[in-house]
């Protein structure tokens, strides 16, 4: 007599999102889980559709057909990244009309575009299905095929963007805006708006029309994180000013990082506006003395981390032990002195070093890296 054969046990269903929830999986192993069976096939689409980053024209153009086709993939799409490039072997096939088909398909609640899209980045913009569920908006113009052996596109447009209060109108849900690499056209307009950014990121943007403050046309009290690098001091002096004094009294995360060498009084000035709600600041670049160090004291009582340095900073180490050893900034928490940065105007020495950090001991003050 053969024994009985011991019955398979099942896996339940409701661990197969813990699974897969615990391991660093790729888009081919959600193909083949997805073969498994009807509930490893729904939880393996949900994330291979969450967050698809497409890299050519072609992807893009499977995809929308995908999408049209099957209204519930459609819904599992969260977010997309787009980045086409057409290389030299397709050369001649970057027909936008599937990026526009692709992206009025899906609402999402952000949107990448990079590469080719960032070139006039405002004509794919309308054609989102629901531009009312967008939140995350990055354009990304750096380009790596201008930097590579190929120089198909060396001479290619540069990436830009025309904002108007139409598309303000339109993503009336918009809280975070990053562009990089992009020229900005701010067009004014006496529409009222609805855009309240919350987070506003500009890596090296070249603001060629409009000023920066027009970005948002109703107000910029919700605005919490701003973080610019910029390409010189000429691209801050005539927007960086007018920003923060509408937004100074909501500001919790300041960060600005300038090339130039002509950043005097550009965040503090004799009128220096006040930071109430300011816990954060990282200033790279931007001209530092003792005088600025009073104004930081006197506009941002609920400062927490502190980072500044660059070749700006004429602070010595005497003056920061000073400003530290005299209890300002109450509610410091965080400082990274600026003899650890790679650019400083002047060497500390190792005493200078341990004695700044024996302060900020004595003060429960940690080192922080930014």
């Amino acid at each position: 007599m053969h024994p009985t054969p011991t019955p398979r046990r099942r896996l339940v269903d409701d661990l197969i999102p813990v699974i897969l929830d615990c391991g660093n999986w790729w888009s081919n192993d959600y193909l083949r889980l997805a073969l498994v069976s009807q509930a490893w096939s729904w939880h393996a689409q949900k994330r291979l559709y969450a967050f698809p980053q497409l890299y050519s024209y072609r992807a893009c153009a499977l995809l929308a057909r995908t999408l049209v086709s099957n209204p519930f993939l459609a819904s599992l799409v969260q977010a997309l990244d787009l980045r086409p490039v057409a290389g030299d072997r397709t050369f001649m096939f970057c027909d936008t009309t599937s990026i526009r088909l692709l992206l009025s398909s899906v609402s999402v609640k952000r949107l990448v575009l990079r590469e080719e899209l960032s070139i006039r980045a405002e004509r794919f913009l309308p054609s989102l299905g629901d531009p009312h569920c967008l939140e995350d908006l990055t354009i990304d113009g750096f380009s790596y095929a201008c930097h590579g052996s190929s120089t198909a596109f060396c001479s290619r447009k540069s990436a830009s963007l025309v904002w108007d209060s139409k598309l303000s109108c339109q993503f009336s849900n918009l809280r975070r805006l990053r562009l990089s690499y992009v020229e900005l056209s701010i067009l004014h307009c006496d529409a009222p708006g609805t855009l309240r950014l919350t987070h506003l990121s500009l890596n090296k943007v070249t603001i060629v029309n409009g000023n920066l403050p027009n970005l948002s046309s109703t107000s910029w009290d919700d605005l919490r994180h701003l973080d610019i690098v910029a390409r010189d001091d000429a691209d801050l002096q005539p927007h960086l000013p007018l920003l923060l004094r509408s937004c100074s009294s909501s500001l919790e995360e300041l960060r600005v990082h300038a090339w130039g060498t002509n950043c005097e009084g550009l965040i503090f000035d004799s009128a220096a506006m006040s930071f109430p709600s300011l816990v954060e600041m990282r200033l790279t670049g931007i001209d530092t003395n003792r005088r600025t160090l009073s104004n930081i004291e006197q506009c941002c009582p609920k400062l927490e981390r502190l980072c500044i340095f660059g070749r700006a900073v004429r602070v010595t180490p005497r003056e920061w032990i000073a400003f530290l050893d005299s209890g300002a900034l109450p509610t410091l928490r965080g400082f990274r002195p600026p003899c650890d940065g790679r650019h400083i105007c002047q060497l500390w020495t190792d005493e200078d070093r341990k004695r700044v950090l024996d302060v900020c001991l004595m003060r429960a003050i940690e080192p922080v890296y930014c």
